[in-house]
């Protein structure tokens, strides 16, 4: 597993509320909007799988066809999607995507 992830600006919270469960997993987690680090606010899925590709990290998000706009993107051979827990509160699916 990546030792990086990529959270998406629509899952903040939901990340914030998981901290523990994705440090787990997780060596660094970034935010999409936060940090200089990160892809800036707004970016489309095209330049996420972009970004995630060249920096090596996962993706979470609660996108179930972000998959669609990220094969566009340079370098994206495949894209592998799965399961990676629950927001109960917004009753949403949390996936986590591997982009290679």
């Amino acid at each position: 597993m990546a030792c990086r992830v990529l959270v998406d600006e629509a899952k903040i919270g939901w990340a914030s509320n998981n901290r523990a469960k994705i440090s787990s997993d997780y060596s660094e987690t970034l935010c999409i909007g936060q940090g200089d680090k990160a892809p800036r606010a707004g970016s489309g899925d095209s330049a996420i799988a972009e970004f995630c590709r060249k920096e090596c990290c996962d993706l979470l998000t609660g996108d179930k066809r972000a998959y669609e706009h990220m094969l566009d993107a340079e370098g994206v051979k495949s894209v592998q999607i799965s399961l990676y827990a629950l927001d109960k509160p917004a009753d949403q699916k949390i996936y986590l995507v591997k982009i290679y």
